[in-house]
């Protein structure tokens, strides 16, 4: 009875830290990004910034956050970091791939997650945005978007943190709120 489903979360298991490794090797670790990973090492924990939550008619609210790792290794989401190494990690987007000497992406991967694959996205965190590969970018005609020149992209993530970087005005603009949804 239990030995398949068991078994199966042992391989879903050796899975996940191997994935874990791939990433610190391939994605955090050229750029050094020394403090970025799926899950919190223990002696970092009291480093982590509070999170906080809006209830309608109360004052904000504490949240905890998760204590484990998460149930999906995710490029998309749900990663442990620090400001500096955010923003190394953008650095690096907006020098097309590449930081202090190191080849992260190739230019044309950050050419295909930058150029508008979904004309509209119909979120209204996003308004005057076309859809890239992983990122939002601002159009040329909408007023409404973001401020930046048209093609500036970046995203919206979890907990109110935002990303923009422009490469026609080199810069990168990044916010982080520790905010719910």
């Amino acid at each position: 009875g239990a030995g398949p489903p068991r078994d199966g979360a042992g391989v879903a298991g050796a899975l996940d830290n191997a994935r874990d490794r791939l990433y610190a090797a391939r994605i955090f670790g050229p750029p050094r990004m020394s403090h970025t990973a799926f899950t919190l090492a223990p002696e970092k924990r009291a480093r982590l910034a509070s999170l906080y939550q809006r209830i309608a008619g109360q004052p904000l609210t504490k949240v905890l956050p998760r204590n484990s790792a998460p149930r999906l290794f995710n490029a998309g989401g749900g990663l442990f970091s620090t400001a500096s190494d955010y923003l190394r990690f953008c650095q690096m987007l907006l020098n097309g791939g590449e930081l202090d000497g190191t080849r992260i992406l190739s230019r044309r991967s950050v050419e295909l997650m930058t150029t508008s694959q979904i004309d509209n996205i119909p979120l209204p965190f996003l308004p005057g945005q076309s859809f890239g590969l992983g990122v939002a970018i601002r159009k040329a005609d909408d007023s409404t978007a973001w401020q930046g020149s048209p093609g500036t992209f970046g995203w919206s993530g979890g907990y109110n943190t935002y990303f923009r970087i422009d490469p026609r005005n080199p810069g990168i603009f990044a916010l982080f709120s520790h905010m719910c949804f």
